[in-house]
């Protein structure tokens, strides 16, 4: 006699309430001045590119990636040394802030585009996004890290590999028409 197997039921529905009760903690509370930054970096899409018309995080090839994934390693080395708190209310760290309220739909579209890419539904993203507040974090260098905080645990979403995030013509020089390279579909 063989058993039957339940057939699994997905739930695409989103969540209508936030539970009650919840506590959400803020950058002065004691968590975010206790432990030292922890990069998660578990999201599937954190790695992949995108060119998009108003966000490209593309290489030129193989090399530029290589060269761009040395910086981003050593830029979460630099920061890996501090606290949440230490990076997002001290001034010399500049490039370490939430994303400003009039960026947030484009931090979203962006991560909404890779879970598509890796092929995440839409309640991952609602479940693991939702509205959480998006960060940047960076150094000195073009690298800025985008993600949502809890606790010491920084969970890496995007790369902005070129500082296209924030466009600056002074500061972007690339020609992103020549950039269309992504190392995990390529």
């Amino acid at each position: 006699m063989t058993k039957k197997r339940k057939a699994k039921i997905s739930n695409d529905i989103p969540p209508q309430k936030l539970i009650a009760g919840v506590k959400e903690e803020t950058i002065n509370s004691e968590i975010y001045k206790q432990w030292d930054i922890t990069f998660d970096l578990s999201f599937r899409g954190c790695f992949y590119s995108i060119d998009e018309k108003e966000f490209n995080n593309c290489f030129k090839n193989t090399e530029e990636f290589v060269q761009m994934y040395k910086n981003c390693m050593i830029t979460l080395h630099k920061l890996s040394g501090h606290t949440i708190y230490e990076l997002l209310s001290n001034k010399s760290f500049r490039h370490c802030h939430e994303v400003k309220k009039e960026d947030e739909k484009k931090a979203y579209k962006i991560i909404k585009k890779l879970c598509e890419k890796v092929e995440l539904s839409e309640s991952y993203f609602e479940q693991n996004v939702g509205s959480e507040k998006i960060y940047q974090i960076g150094f000195e260098d073009s690298v800025r890290i985008f993600g949502t905080i809890r606790a010491n645990i920084f969970r890496v979403f995007f790369i902005d590999y070129f500082h296209h995030f924030y466009f600056d013509e002074g500061k972007n020089e690339r020609n992103i028409k020549n950039y269309n390279f992504c190392p995990m579909s390529n």
